[in-house]
C-alpha cells in the first residue's frame, strides 16, 4: 500500500529590505545569499567611499545601528571573518588607556605638519610647519575636540589682536584663558601619544579611522 507523501510547504525566505518579497530581482538582498552587502560590487563600492559609508550607517542616516547590523557591515569590508574578528579584537585595545579624542586631535596636528612640511611655503617660512603653530592656526578645530576647552573663552593670538583687532583679533568679555598655555597643553597630548606611545597612534593612523 502505497502511503501518500505529506506537501512539504515551501519556507518562507527571510528578506529583511523594505522591498517587494516577490520580486526575484530583489534576491541578492536574501539573507540566504549572503546579501549584497556580501558581494564584491559593495566591498568595492565601501572602500573607495568610506566617508559616505559612515554617513549612511555609522550616523543613522538609515535608521540607528545597532549589533544585528554588525555582521552585514563587516562583509562590505572584509572577505572573510577572521579578518574582520582581528580588527576588531586590535581596534578594542586602542582607546583603552588613551581617550579617543586625543588620537583624533593628535591626527589632526599630524596630518597639518605632514602637509606643510611638502609644502613651498615651509621653505620661505621655517615656522610654519611647526607643531606650535599648527596648534595655533588650528586651535579652533582641536578645542572641538578636547571636551574640556571652549575656543570662545580663549584669547587670540598676539599677532591677531595687532593685525585685526575688529576680527580675529577681538577680544571679548567671555575670553579668560591665555592662548599659549592652552596651545602647551596641546603640545603636550601630541607629545605623549604621537611621540611616546609611537605604536598605538601608528595602528590608529593605519586603521585609517575617519573622524
Amino acid at each position: 500500500m502505497r502511503q501518500k507523501l505529506k506537501k512539504v510547504k515551501a519556507k518562507e525566505e527571510p528578506w529583511f529590505t523594505y522591498y517587494d518579497q516577490n520580486v526575484k530581482a530583489y534576491r541578492a538582498t536574501n539573507a540566504r545569499y549572503g546579501g549584497i552587502m556580501g558581494t564584491d560590487a559593495a566591498r568595492k563600492f565601501t572602500r573607495k567611499n568610506p566617508k559616505g559609508m559612515k554617513e549612511y550607517l555609522v550616523k543613522g542616516i538609515y535608521g540607528d545601528f545597532n549589533w544585528s547590523q554588525l555582521g552585514y557591515l563587516a562583509r562590505m569590508y572584509y572577505e572573510n571573518v577572521q579578518d574582520a574578528v582581528n580588527v576588531l579584537v586590535r581596534g578594542s585595545t586602542l582607546f583603552k588607556q588613551t581617550p579617543r579624542s586625543t588620537f583624533v586631535i593628535c591626527k589632526i596636528i599630524h596630518d597639518e605638519i605632514e602637509k606643510r612640511s611638502k609644502s613651498k611655503r615651509s621653505k620661505a617660512d621655517k615656522k610654519y610647519p611647526g607643531i606650535n603653530r599648527v596648534i595655533d592656526d588650528k586651535l579652533e578645530e582641536l578645542c572641538k575636540h578636547a571636551v574640556e576647552l571652549d575656543y570662545r573663552t580663549i584669547f587670540p593670538s598676539k599677532d591677531a589682536m595687532r593685525k585685526d583687532p575688529k576680527g580675529k583679533g577681538k577680544i571679548t568679555k567671555t575670553m579668560e584663558f591665555d592662548r599659549q598655555p592652552t596651545i602647551n597643553r596641546f603640545i603636550e597630548k601630541y607629545r605623549r601619544l604621537a611621540k611616546n606611545n609611537k605604536k598605538a597612534f601608528k595602528e590608529y593612523l593605519d586603521a585609517k579611522v575617519t573622524r
